[in-house]
Formats: C-alpha cells, sequence, structure tokens
C-alpha cells in the first residue's frame, strides 16, 4: 500500500469508529429515556435485544474489515500476472471463469 492509502485508511477507520460509538451511546440514551419511561417490559426487553444484536454487527463488520485492512498493510499485496492466471485457473476449476471473463477470440 501507499503511503497516502494507509494515512487515508486509519484516518477512515477512526472516524468510522467515532461516529460507531456515538449512535450506539445515542441509541441507549434513547431508550433510557424515551422507551423505559413507559415501563412495558415486553417492548423493552425487545428494543434492548434488538439493538444489542444490531450493535454486535456493527463491531464485528468493523472489527471484520479492519482486520482485512491490517492484513493488506501486511502483506502489501501486489497483483501480479501470475497471481491474476493462478486465480484463473482457480476459477475455471470451480465453472466460473467460462462465462465470466472477456474471451480473447470473440469480437465485441
Amino acid at each position: 500500500m501507499k503511503k497516502w492509502q494507509k494515512i487515508c485508511g486509519i484516518v477512515t477507520f477512526g472516524v468510522i469508529g467515532i461516529c460507531e460509538l456515538l449512535l450506539w451511546f445515542g441509541v441507549y440514551l434513547d431508550l433510557k429515556y424515551i422507551v423505559e419511561p413507559y415501563d412495558i417490559s415486553v417492548v423493552v426487553e425487545r428494543m434492548y435485544l434488538r439493538i444489542d444484536s444490531l450493535s454486535f454487527a456493527l463491531w464485528l463488520n468493523y472489527f471484520i474489515a479492519l482486520a482485512i485492512f491490517i492484513c493488506l498493510w501486511w502483506k502489501d499485496y501486489k497483483l501480479t500476472m501470475s497471481n491474476i492466471n493462478r486465480l484463473k485457473k482457480t476459477l475455471q476449476n470451480l465453472g466460473v471463469a467460462n462465462s465470466a471473463f472477456h474471451n480473447p477470440r470473440k469480437n465485441y
């Protein structure tokens, strides 16, 4: 990765992380002061359950994307012709490459 890509990635993940934290805290404040005062236990339980599952999915998605970014940073993977050919062979073995890739013999 180039230096500007690394800097942009760090800044982007920082901003996304701060926004997710603010959203997470905001939702819990809304639940505490808007839903809980009505004291309907079924509604309160369901809201907390949904918010907990959504927040788990949100953080899981964030950390998976962060892990992929870190792996790309460390590996500094470059797409070379040998890698492209190996990918094409793998896709041909799976039966995907015949219809998905450009056929050089066919004129468009």
